[in-house]
């Protein structure tokens, strides 16, 4: 993409952007308010113009006489009372001759093709061609009613073409008629007329063929019914009674309770599904209706490895709710979705996942799906308006789900389940046969409906496209069955032309009540707040016996009412008193406790300090004679044998006497 058409959508504002990619409606009136302020003035041009060539010119004299008769050659002797074409720089036409080689390089395949006869037809020219000095250079024709401008791939045919030159004359938007006098569209402009005459001619179609369909009650409802998909728990070994399943879910809440509660401060409800049960596989489905619990159980961190003698281990969904859900609008198709993740990753920590959407995907941008766990950054991305990637500011939108279709399972058709289904046998969804007769993996991809190759199921079918339209038609003739905070997106083409806000469809009777409630309110008024005005003394006498007699008989209540408070103002203050006066005693008893305990403990502390003071000394003195012991082991040996031979020797002296050891 070049820089300087990316500059061209980046300056772009989002209603812009929204209007070149939906064609809305709000073009066609614009353009129709822009031609009738130009056809306006040119008619007052015209008039003028034509005042003056009736006065002056009669008739139209050749250029150069080769002849007697005062006319050319090839024009008509009416009276020429056309209006004058002024040629200038920004509304001169180029030559095209079509049997030489002096065409414009640029101009191969952007020019239509004017054959022989319509080009003499236009060489007639009944009027004045005036060209400016500067602009004589350049190839210029005359500028006919008939006036054949430049497309892009010749999205609509030269007859067509005619038609629109002869019966609209085309405004351009307010900054290109400050360039362009002369009321030219350009290519782009040209473009989305088209495509809007195009979807005018569609939903015409549309809205016969949608007559034909039938919605039932019971799709309608489904449609707008806001339940979340199943939370599928693997277990290992499998279970096969409710009683395993039982215990397993509620040790499962028992473990997250306090983690959840944590995490979502304004849930206020018990945690519990909605209900569950054990499939045929063993393993556990469960559903609930809170967007909270279900995400959180969307992570498979956030569960136990194991709950008893069983393991588990959820299945991760592909998408979260709608509540949890952004769009990033006109995404540059040069920045990839890798760039996109490490972007976002680096700023936002819970994102769960990031896609590209495919219905939105053009040569320039495509949008892309952000869905995060955590709704505190999910707010504050959307009230900051949009991300930044790599520079480039993207705009975040709400993502708005679109309806349900209510297929069976049956038949594959839409409307209707397997329990109201006439069929007579189970259809598969790749051929359409009896899916009991034969194997039906590789069977060849059929719609039984249509004949395409796709499945019966596909929101590509014709017909589940055609029935996904009616459903929407249906939806916005009965909008009272959405509920009060559901929001559905009506793509472009079921949309109404030239209503406002008609991209989102919600229930019209909660906009009423938030109109009533805001109505109803109370407005504050500083003049309504003043002190209320004495009423006029209409009699003289105003020391009137009877009015001071009532006013001392009022003043008396007064006193009395005013006596009575202060009554039991003083109980009050004396039931206090005597409540803190109990509360002093008890704490004062129980601090001569806790004192009496710090005494006891503290004379305990002095006596193991006195003991261990005492034994002390006896260890280290025991402790070194067992050091000598152990580290003179040789000199006791010679004291022993020395005490041996002395005893021995005192012996041979004496031995009368008893010598011991």
């Amino acid at each position: 993409m070049s820089y300087d058409t990316y500059n061209q959508y980046e300056k772009m504002t989002t209603e812009e952007k929204n209007r070149i990619c939906d064609s809305n409606g709000e073009i066609i009136a614009e353009k129709i308010r822009q031609r009738k302020s130009i056809d306006k003035c040119c008619n007052n041009n015209l008039q003028q113009n034509d005042l003056t060539i009736n006065n002056n010119i009669k008739k139209s004299f050749k250029r150069q006489l080769t002849s007697s008769n005062y006319f050319g050659e090839n024009v008509s002797n009416e009276e020429d009372n056309d209006q004058f074409i002024f040629v200038g720089k920004y509304n001169k036409r180029k030559q095209r001759r079509t049997g030489e080689n002096n065409e414009d390089e640029y101009n191969d395949d952007d020019l239509l093709i004017i054959d022989q006869n319509s080009a003499a037809t236009s060489n007639v020219n009944n009027g004045r061609t005036f060209l400016n000095s500067r602009n004589k250079s350049n190839n210029n024709i005359n500028r006919n009613e008939n006036t054949y401008t430049r497309t892009s791939n010749h999205i609509y045919n030269r007859n067509a073409q005619e038609d629109k030159n002869k019966n609209n004359y085309y405004g351009t938007s307010s900054d290109a008629n400050k360039k362009k006098n002369d009321g030219e569209m350009t290519e782009i402009q040209q473009i989305n007329l088209s495509e809007d005459l195009n979807k005018n001619i569609k939903n015409k179609t549309n809205e016969n063929r949608n007559s034909v369909i039938s919605i039932s009650q019971h799709a309608l409802l489904y449609a707008i019914e806001n339940h979340l998909l199943p939370i599928k728990i693997e277990c290992h070994p499998k279970i096969n009674q409710n009683q395993q399943g039982n215990e397993i879910i509620k040790a499962l809440f028992g473990f997250i309770e306090k983690d959840f509660r944590q995490k979502n401060k304004q849930y206020q409800y018990p945690l519990g599904f909605e209900y569950w049960y054990v499939n045929k596989n063993g393993d556990l489905i469960c559903y609930t209706k809170y967007t909270e619990l279900f995400v959180y159980l969307c992570e498979p961190q956030n569960y136990p490895t194991s709950v008893g003698n069983t393991n588990i281990t959820p299945s991760r969904p592909r998408h979260l709710p709608s509540q949890h859900s952004i769009v990033l609008k006109f995404v540059p198709n040069y920045i990839t979705k890798e760039e996109i993740e490490t972007e976002i990753e680096t700023s936002i920590k819970s994102v769960f996942n990031i896609e590209e959407m495919k219905g939105s995907m053009t040569e320039k941008s495509r949008h892309v799906r952000l869905e995060l766990t955590s709704i505190d950054e999910y707010n504050s991305i959307l009230n900051n308006g949009g991300i930044t990637i790599n520079g480039h500011l993207i705009e975040a939108h709400e993502f708005l789900s679109p309806p349900r279709l209510l297929i069976c399972s049956k038949c594959n058709d839409p409307g209707h389940i397997r329990r109201n289904c006439n069929f007579q046998y189970d259809a598969c969804r790749r051929c359409g046969k009896d899916r009991t007769v034969g194997e039906h993996k590789e069977c060849i991809i059929c719609c039984h409906r249509c004949n395409q190759n796709h499945l019966s199921t596909d929101y590509k079918c014709p017909f589940l496209v055609d029935y996904r339209r009616s459903l929407l038609y249906k939806l916005k003739d009965q909008p009272n069955l959405l509920p009060p905070n559901m929001h559905i997106f009506i793509p472009s083409e079921c949309r109404e032309r030239g209503v406002k806000n008609n991209k989102i469809l919600c229930n019209p009777s909660n906009k009423l009540n938030n109109s009533s409630i805001h109505k109803n309110a109370s407005q504050f008024y500083l003049s309504n707040h003043v002190w209320p005005a004495l009423g006029k003394v209409t009699d003289g006498n105003i020391n009137s016996p009877l009015n001071e007699h009532s006013l001392w008989n009022e003043l008396k209540s007064k006193q009395n009412e005013i006596n009575k408070i202060n009554e039991e103002f003083n109980i009050k203050i004396q039931h206090l008193q005597a409540k803190y006066d109990d509360h002093m005693k008890k704490m004062s008893s129980i601090l001569m406790i806790i004192s009496q305990q710090v005494k006891v403990q503290n004379e305990g502390i002095e006596r193991c300090h006195t003991t261990i003071n005492e034994v002390l000394p006896i260890l280290s003195s025991t402790l070194e004679v067992f050091q000598r012991i152990i580290t003179k082991p040789e000199t006791a040996i010679e004291a022993t044998s020395y005490q041996h031979t002395w005893i021995a020797y005192l012996a041979a002296k004496s031995p009368d006497k008893v010598w011991y050891r």
